[in-house]
């Protein structure tokens, strides 16, 4: 005992002895090794029977602790599939209602709950026939609140002509909910927009044959994936900026800017007419100023023909002996009218028209010095004064 005790005592003192460095080299080699595991005292579960866990479900619903109630009945219909009783309460929790009258003032139909089938598939009188008559009433309210709205989707059906139209009626239904009535008009919906969708085919590509782009895109898009409907989405969208260009440079062309018409019908090359468009605003540009269109033509014509038979007459009244031949005089300003007010309206080259003027011009001079020699100075006074109005009104 005593050596025992001696050793016991002395061990801390032979460690100092032996040096810092041996105790601390002790401690070290005690973590070595592996840690011994401690065990932690086993679990009990306690296994409540299937009356326990519908009660204390019973009580989670009523406190409105809808998924730990959820919980409860889940487990039992784990251990019993068709117990209605924790169908109810799984219904009950997913309609988040406490009270299971409650059911019947749901703002949707209970058939929308998986829960609802699966308890009428259990064939429990009871449980099966109170919630198809909360059911009903469902339904009855939602008829009743919808009404206006279904009548709406009912009428746009029977006036739909085009698959657009059948479009614009599934709108109003997303936002009624689901339940039978509205359920069926749904599926009127599906029909209708299969039974006209080749006539909207036809249709969209009538609108194309027509450069109605935008029109064309809008129905073929209505019925994405029928035929080559998708392929001619993107050919109207292409097709609507050519004709954006298009109608662009129509406007140039209205407004006098020929330049910027010319360029925008180059560009869009075959399209439409735009190569005749083209080249006319080609001739626009040559002929800078020469733009007379329409009845100016005409009326320029139509006055220069009257002065023309208007100095004839004058001349064979002043003068009947020659009256013959101052008739005679009048034609080629008739002729020349015509011709000048045909090259304006083809809008030629204004070099040639007025070379074409001079040269006509010209011949009037001649015509009244011819005048003036042959008959004497005042007929030569009168036939410049009608020449020269003639003469305006040809450069007008």
């Amino acid at each position: 005992m005593p050596d025992n005790q001696f050793a016991f005592q002395n061990a801390p003192a032979q460690a100092s002895a032996e040096g810092p460095g041996t105790a601390k080299k002790t401690a070290n080699t005690a973590q070595i090794g592996p840690k011994k595991t401690v065990h932690a005292a086993p679990v009990i579960k306690i296994k409540h029977t299937v009356d326990e866990m519908l009660k204390r479900a019973d009580g989670d619903i009523e406190a409105g602790f809808f998924d730990l109630a959820k919980d409860e009945a889940g487990q039992v219909i784990a251990q019993e599939p068709d117990n209605c009783h924790a169908l109810i309460i799984m219904l009950m929790a997913d309609m988040k209602v406490n009270d299971v009258d409650q059911l019947k003032e749901q703002p949707r139909p209970l058939e929308t709950s998986p829960y609802y089938q699966r308890i009428i598939d259990t064939g429990d009188a009871s449980y099966a026939g109170f919630l198809r008559e909360a059911n009903r009433v469902i339904c009855d309210k939602l008829n009743e609140n919808w009404k206006e709205e279904m009548d709406k989707v009912r009428y746009a059906l029977h006036q739909a002509q085009v698959v657009p139209d059948v479009r614009a009626a599934e709108e109003i239904l997303k936002e009624i909910p689901s339940f039978p009535a509205s359920d069926e008009l749904r599926d009127e919906c599906r029909q209708k927009r299969e039974e006209l969708t080749p006539d909207t085919y036809e249709l969209a590509m009538t609108r194309m044959s027509e450069y109605k782009w935008d029109k064309a895109r809008f129905l073929f898009k209505s019925i994405e994936g029928y035929k080559q409907s998708g392929i001619y989405i993107t050919e109207c969208q292409e097709s609507q900026k050519k004709e954006e260009l298009y109608q662009t440079a129509r406007e140039y062309e209205d407004q006098g800017k020929f330049r910027e018409a010319y360029e925008a019908f180059i560009s869009l090359g075959s399209y439409r007419h735009s190569k005749a468009h083209a080249d006319k605003a080609k001739r626009y540009i040559r002929g800078k100023k020469v733009r007379v269109v329409g009845k100016k033509h005409t009326g320029a014509a139509f006055v220069n023909t009257l002065l023309a038979v208007f100095y004839s007459i004058g001349c064979g009244i002043s003068c009947p002996g020659s009256f013959w031949i101052n008739m005679l005089w009048g034609v080629p300003l008739v002729i020349v009218s015509l011709v000048l007010s045909i090259l304006r309206s083809r809008f030629k080259n204004p070099k040639r028209l007025w070379l074409t003027m001079g040269i006509t011009f010209a011949a009037f001079i001649a015509l009244i010095s011819f005048g003036g020699i042959t008959y004497g100075s005042d007929d030569a006074v009168f036939s410049s004064i009608f020449y020269f109005l003639a003469t305006v009104a040809l450069l007008i």
